[in-house]
C-alpha cells in the first residue's frame, strides 16, 4: 500500500446516476447523521422528502451518504491537507459540502465540470457560508500525499471512519476475559458477557474480579 488515497474510482454501475437532486438528498441525510440521527433513519427520511427521484438517483444518494460516513476521517484529512480544517469550517452544512466535493473527487474520480453542477449556488443545502470558488479549489488543487499509518491494521483499514485505538484485541486476554465483548453487547449489557454452552442449553458464567462484569466460561 503506497498511498492512503484510492487508486481506482467507484464502479459506475454501483454508483448509480449522480445528479443535483441526488446530491441534495445525500447531503441532507449526512447532515442529519452529523447531528446525531441514525444513518438508516436519516437516509429514509431524506429519500422520502425528495420527491421525483428516479431509481438510479436514489441509488446514488444511498451510496453517497454511506460513503461520506464510512470515509469521513479520510475526507477530513484531505480537507486539512488542502488547508480547510473541518474545525474551522463553521456550519455543519459547509462541512458536508466540502466532504461531498472531496468524495466525488477522490473516490469517484470526477472533476469540477461534473461536481460543480451538483454543489453550486443556489443550494444544494442551506444555510451555507462557503462560496463556489472554495469548493472549486478543493476539487482542483493538487492533493498532497498523506503520511502512511504506522501499523498494518490501520493500513488495511484504508483510512475509514474508525478510531485508531480502543478496539478490543482479537486474541484472548491473559486474564481470561472474553475478547468478543463487542459481539456480546449487541444482546446484553456490557457488564455481562454470556456464552451458550455447546453441550447444554443453560448459560454458565463466573464472576469477574472486583465485581466488574462476568467472565466467559466455555465448556
Amino acid at each position: 500500500m503506497d498511498s492512503v488515497w484510492p487508486v481506482t474510482p467507484v464502479d459506475p454501475e454501483r454508483l448509480g446516476r449522480p445528479s443535483r437532486r441526488g446530491a441534495t438528498a445525500a447531503l441532507e441525510a449526512h447532515i442529519a447523521v452529523l447531528r446525531g440521527e441514525p444513518l438508516k433513519a436519516a437516509l429514509a427520511n431524506s429519500l422520502r422528502e425528495a420527491n421525483g427521484l428516479g431509481g438510479q438517483e436514489r441509488r446514488f444518494a444511498a451510496m453517497a451518504v454511506r460513503e461520506l460516513s464510512r470515509h469521513q476521517r479520510l475526507l477530513d484529512l484531505a480537507a486539512r491537507l488542502l488547508g480547510h480544517t473541518m474545525g474551522k469550517v463553521g456550519l455543519t452544512e459547509d462541512q458536508a459540502l466540502v466532504r461531498y466535493a472531496l468524495w466525488r473527487r477522490i473516490f469517484c474520480g470526477e472533476g469540477w465540470t461534473r461536481i460543480g453542477p451538483e454543489v453550486r449556488l443556489p443550494g444544494p443545502v442551506r444555510p451555507r457560508t462557503i462560496k463556489d470558488d472554495l469548493l472549486q479549489g478543493v476539487v482542483e488543487a493538487p492533493l498532497p500525499e498523506a503520511p502512511l499509518p504506522e501499523s498494518t491494521a490501520e493500513r488495511l483499514g484504508g483510512g475509514g471512519a474508525f478510531p485508531k485505538s480502543g478496539w478490543p484485541s482479537a486474541t484472548p486476554s491473559p486474564t481470561g476475559w472474553c475478547s468478543g465483548w463487542r459481539r456480546c453487547t449487541r444482546r446484553h449489557s456490557w457488564r455481562g458477557c454470556w456464552r451458550r454452552s455447546t453441550r447444554s442449553r443453560r448459560f454458565t458464567s463466573a464472576r469477574g474480579p472486583r465485581g466488574r462484569g462476568t467472565r466467559c466460561s466455555r465448556r
